[in-house]
C-alpha cells in the first residue's frame, strides 16, 4: 500500500511539474504572439510614414511642375504676342517701303 501511495505521489508530482510547464510554455506563446503583434504594428506604422512622406514628396512635385507649367504658359503667350508686335511692325515696314517705290 505504502508503494501504491508512493507512487501515485510521484505521478502527482511530475503532473504538477508537467502542468506548470505547459503553463509556462502557454504564457510564453502568448508574449512572442504580443511581441509580434508589436512588431507588425510598427512595421505598418514605419510603412504609414513612407508612404505618407511619398505622398507629399509628390504632391509637392506636382504643385512645382503646375507652377512651372503655368509660367511657361505666360511666357508662351508673352512670346506670342511678341513675336505677332514685331511682324505687324515688319509688315508696316514692308507695306510703307512698297508705298514709296511706286
Amino acid at each position: 500500500l505504502q508503494n501504491s501511495i508512493d507512487s501515485l505521489r510521484r505521478q502527482k508530482a511530475e503532473a504538477e511539474e508537467h502542468s506548470m510547464n505547459l503553463a509556462s510554455d502557454l504564457q510564453n506563446a502568448k508574449r512572442a504572439a504580443v511581441t509580434g503583434e508589436d512588431k507588425a504594428r510598427r512595421e505598418a506604422r514605419e510603412q504609414l510614414t513612407v508612404l505618407q512622406q511619398t505622398i507629399e514628396k509628390l504632391e509637392n512635385e506636382n504643385l512645382r511642375l503646375e507652377d512651372s507649367k503655368k509660367r511657361m504658359a505666360v511666357e508662351h503667350a508673352s512670346t506670342i504676342s511678341r513675336v505677332t508686335r514685331e511682324c505687324e511692325a515688319a509688315r508696316s515696314d514692308c507695306q510703307r517701303i512698297a508705298r514709296e517705290k511706286e
